[in-house]
């Protein structure tokens, strides 16, 4: 009766959550580029006291929109049990607010799943504090090949709620956007890639105004991307800021990207782009999606975008059947002159890939619980990442000089494999092995300068409304983009997210935990 009242009130608490699921693999992102060498074979942790893996069945529950193979067709369900001697299944129960809905469903029952993805930090932080996932502390020693493949012990701290790890160790996500532009509409209007964010407004207007495609309209844009952040970041990141919050360490101290000394500087710079008239007018509703079809239909000619939009080989090619001379081109990070590095998009280093934890009941089963232990460990194996990567070998892949080859088949039959990464991957191997086309910018995205920031390590303090603020932020941010505000009433804007949504006390608050796990002393 006790575990029943518990759960309950972990479902009212969740269920009060916003955050959207962070499922593995869907995202391309990526961690340490080093390949698991020297990781645990699967007989180095048996499954039960006496090595017996027989009868148990471990199950996995997940949120995604892949649709998986029936039971009988599913090869990678088939060699996982090959490999380790007992039964894993993988359910999906729905995405986004579905899934959390279905999964709280399940755990309101009283059946929690083996292994499952938490709906968000903030559901972990409910489901610890309640008892419903297992700490991890005492098992450390089980599961150190996926601590050290997840970075070692200093990668567990943004994992930790007071003071116990629950989250499954795993490589930390990694921005894959960067600045890109028509190469051959900047021969057409005699220009050149800038390096500057002055020099990326003279580009813009040319490519708006100096008809770059020889059609004889106006319909040009030189600027353009998904959604005020990812298009306005490109700008405003130069300058040490960004449009949203983010939680950063400057000089030793944790600050806000709000905060920063040069953020109205950047917000001017993007208002400039906005008067010059050469910002796609549906930025701020465009989703990654509109914005392709703008660049392949040439419409746009520059923007910040993440390699996956457009370089794949599917999409490339959409591109050269419209205009077999278009020639979309990469580029670096942009200069403000103000003495900030040249970067582009934040990289949350506390960030994991995904949201795995051992439902609490696995421990009341200690054959099962290693078996649990044993199936995490064989994932961070050369061949266990393979086969939850590229499939089985000689079908889906070859091994050329030591090299994985995609087939044919891999393409057609391993779309449904990512959900299985739960210690993720090694993210620039794995995509240079499935979108070798895009190799060079994949690498490029990788290698980039990024603003380091530390949000998924905070917790939101308790009836602090974050979801409010973050859209009144949004919300002034438009206003000040597109001069419905003055920018010189940014001061007063701080003040009013301190008065009115408490972000002082948010950023002491973060400042705290920070400390607490020994991000800054």
């Amino acid at each position: 009766m006790k575990r029943k009242k518990v759960i309950a009130a972990v479902l009212i608490a969740v269920m009060s959550l916003t955050a959207v699921l962070g499922g593995c693999g869907k995202t391309e992102t990526t961690g340490n580029t080093e390949a698991a060498q020297g990781s645990a074979s699967p007989e180095d942790t048996d499954a039960g006291q006496d090595g017996s893996s027989e009868g148990i069945k471990i199950e996995l529950v997940t949120g995604d929109n892949v649709a998986l193979p029936d039971k009988a067709d599913n090869f990678l369900e088939q060699a996982l049990k090959d490999a380790l001697g007992f039964e894993v299944t993988l359910n999906i129960l729905g995405a986004g607010a579905d899934y959390t809905t279905a999964l709280n469903a399940r755990i309101s029952g009283g059946d929690v799943p083996d292994l499952f993805v938490v709906p968000g930090k903030e559901a972990m932080y409910q489901y610890a504090k309640n008892g419903v996932i297992l700490g991890l502390n005492e098992y450390k020693d089980k599961i150190q090949p996926l601590i050290e493949w997840g970075g070692g012990e200093e990668n567990l701290k943004a994992n930790m709620y007071e003071g116990e790890l629950y989250l499954l160790p795993m490589k930390t996500k990694r921005s894959y956007s960067t600045w890109v532009v028509r190469q051959d509409w900047l021969d057409k209007v005699g220009a050149e890639i800038p390096t500057t964010v002055e020099e990326a407004l003279e580009v813009a207007q040319k490519l708006t105004f100096e008809d770059p495609d020889g059609n004889g309209k106006d319909d040009t844009y030189g600027f353009s991307s998904y959604g005020l952040s990812n298009g306005f970041d490109g700008i405003m990141n130069p300058y040490g800021a960004s449009i949203n919050n983010h939680f950063i360490i400057v000089d030793g101290e944790v600050t806000s990207t709000l905060l920063q000394p040069h953020v109205k500087e950047g917000l001017e710079m993007c208002k400039r782009f906005v008067d010059a008239g050469v910002v796609d007018p549906d930025i701020v509703a465009n989703d990654s999606n509109a914005v392709r079809d703008k660049m392949i239909q040439g419409k746009v000619g520059m923007s910040p975008n993440d390699w996956a939009n457009l370089f794949k080989g599917i999409y490339m090619d959409q591109v050269k059947e419209v205009n077999p001379d278009a020639n979309w081109v990469w580029f670096d990070p942009l200069d403000a002159g103000v003495g900030e590095p040249a970067t582009y998009v934040y990289y949350d280093v506390t960030n994991t890939a995904g949201i795995w934890c051992i439902g609490a009941k696995a421990a009341e089963d200690p054959a099962k619980l290693d078996a649990i232990f044993k199936l995490l460990n064989y994932m961070t194996t050369e061949e266990g990442q393979r086969l939850v990567c590229y499939g089985i070998e000689g079908r889906h892949y070859n091994l050329e000089n030591g090299e994985v080859v995609k087939t044919d088949l891999m393409t057609k039959e391993c779309d449904f494999l990512w959900p299985y990464q739960i210690p993720f991957r090694d993210e620039i191997t794995y995509l240079a092995v499935k979108f070798p086309e895009a190799k060079e910018v994949i690498e490029f995205a990788y290698n980039m300068d990024r603003i380091e920031i530390y949000d998924t390590a905070v917790i939101t303090p308790e009836g602090f409304h974050k979801e409010d603020m973050d859209k009144y932020i949004q919300d002034n941010m438009i206003s000040f983009i597109y001069g419905q505000r003055p920018i010189d009433e940014y001061d007063q804007f701080i003040e009013e997210l301190n008065t009115s949504f408490q972000f002082n006390t948010y950023l002491e608050s973060a400042k705290q935990q920070l400390q607490e796990k020994g991000y800054v002393k």
